[in-house]
C-alpha cells in the first residue's frame, strides 16, 4: 500500500526486506542506526547536559506508549495530523488499528 502511494514498484521480495527491516527485533538490533548521537552529542555540549546519555528512538515497541513521555499538547498534534493526513489516505483512524491490520495480513 505504501510503496504504490509513493510511486515504488515492490516485489514480495522488497516487501520481504522492507517488513523486516521495520520490524522491532531488527531495529532493536540495529540501535545505533536509527538514534540522534550527533544531535545529541551538539546539544550536552551547548547546553551543558550530563555526557552520554541514551539517544536511541527505538524503544518498546508499544503502540501509543509515546504518550506517557510526550507532552500532551504535542500528542494532540501528532493525531490532529494524523486524521488529516494519513487517515483520509489509508483510511485507517489511528496507527494502532493500521497496526493491527498489518499483521493480521502478514501472519
Amino acid at each position: 500500500m505504501l510503496a504504490k502511494h509513493a510511486g515504488i514498484d515492490a516485489d514480495d521480495d522488497l516487501v520481504a526486506l522492507a517488513l523486516e527491516r521495520s520490524s522491532l527485533a531488527y531495529m532493536l538490533e540495529n540501535k545505533d542506526k536509527f538514534d540522534d548521537a550527533i544531535m545529541r552529542a551538539v546539544s550536552e555540549r551547548k547546553c551543558n547536559l550530563p555526557l552520554g546519555s541514551d539517544s536511541a528512538k527505538v524503544r518498546e515497541g508499544k503502540v501509543g506508549s509515546h504518550k506517557a513521555e510526550l507532552p500532551k499538547a504535542l500528542s494532540d498534534r501528532m493525531d490532529e495530523a494524523w486524521a488529516k493526513l494519513v487517515e483520509p489516505e489509508t483510511g485507517f483512524a489511528a496507527y494502532a488499528d493500521l497496526d493491527r491490520a498489518v499483521r493480521e495480513r502478514n501472519g
